[in-house]
């Protein structure tokens, strides 16, 4: 399977340094102009199936995609950046406080630890890798693009590139970057570790 990955135009959030996690997001007008920009760049690639985030901005950024394309759009919580819980909204500087100050009251790590209301990013890391296992099923022998976000994009490098999650981690994706990876029998089947 040939997976196409976007990750959504910049935001107003992105610009302030916020993070977002669950929040929906506003693209900016640079933002709109990137997903565009994505959208025909792509606009000649054979795509069976497309699968975004149900955050506004994915949806936002994969309908500037989807509109050159006849495949079907499918949105997913599956495909969320990692859920922060109470610390979306915060900038990146108060949660990087905020997730230190967890893990020494906690005993445990960055991906093992887990905020009030949110997930870990071994939790995150499983949900993702279920769910491309069921679209491996699927699409084996097809194309499918992606519209996700960031940390969500540095899993599936982790997942399907051969990358550790400590790598993976200092990944930084752009707004509306374009990656593509291909998923084998050999790597769908494989759980990395950590």
């Amino acid at each position: 399977m040939k997976l196409i990955i976007v990750r959504h135009g910049e935001t107003e959030e992105n610009t302030k340094d916020i993070v977002q996690g669950h929040l929906p997001g506003h693209l900016t007008k640079k933002g709109i102009k990137q997903a565009k920009a994505a959208g025909l760049a792509l606009k000649r690639e054979k795509i069976d199936a497309i699968f975004s985030s149900d955050l506004k901005r994915t949806r936002d950024t994969c309908m500037e995609i989807a509109k050159y394309h006849s495949a079907p759009v499918y949105y997913t919580r599956q495909l969320r950046e990692r859920n922060i819980g109470i610390y979306a909204g915060m900038t990146g500087p108060e949660v990087h406080a905020m997730y230190k100050e967890g893990m020494a009251r906690t005993g445990t790590d960055s991906f093992t630890f887990k905020p009030e209301g949110g997930e870990s990013t071994m939790e995150a890391r499983d949900r993702l890798s279920r769910f491309f296992q069921k679209l491996y099923k699927k699409y084996r022998d097809k194309t499918v693009l992606i519209v996700t976000h960031g940390g969500i994009i540095k899993t599936i490098i982790h997942l399907y590139e051969n990358v550790s999650l400590e790598e993976a981690k200092k990944i930084k994706p752009e707004n509306a970057s374009i990656r593509m990876i291909k998923v084998n029998d050999k790597n769908i089947a494989n759980r990395p570790q950590t």
